[in-house]
């Protein structure tokens, strides 16, 4: 998309405001580069920590994957793991699942098969196609 700096103002002044919609589109904006010149990681992140902080279950799994990623905030899996369990235990499918993957592979937190199944079960019964599936390739049994 072209440059529309309009457009940045009107959501920056709104997400200044506590908006959340506002912060989440902003940091979308400045993740993908929408409406910018170019992508600015770090804007992305400090907008979607903004939303995270005010309880928006999206950006607090965003934010997650950049901590994942190191995309715009130092790589810190821990930091990412309190982020998911935060959106997880609010009912957050894709917390869920990447909680659930966190645990199964021991990435930011002791390595646990059965809460990592835990997870991926409660992803799973929201009709998560991606939990039901690594449920799937578990072997039975494995704790």
């Amino acid at each position: 998309m072209s440059p529309n700096p309009g457009f940045i103002e009107y959501l920056q002044e709104s997400a200044e405001k506590g908006d959340i919609k506002a912060q989440m589109t902003l940091g979308h904006s400045y993740r993908n580069g929408d409406y910018l010149d170019k992508a600015d990681p770090e804007r992305a992140a400090y907008w979607f920590k903004k939303a995270a902080d005010q309880g928006d279950l999206d950006a607090q799994v965003v934010l997650g994957t950049l901590y994942d990623k190191g995309e715009g905030v130092p790589q810190n899996h821990e930091q990412a793991v309190i982020l998911y369990q935060l959106a997880a235990t609010s009912g957050d499918q894709w917390g869920q699942v990447f909680l659930g993957q966190h645990y199964l592979t021991g990435r930011g937190v002791k390595k646990s098969v059965k809460l990592g199944r835990y997870w991926l079960r409660k992803a799973a019964d929201q009709g998560n196609g991606p939990a039901k599936e690594m449920l799937g390739k578990l072997p039975p049994n494995s704790n």
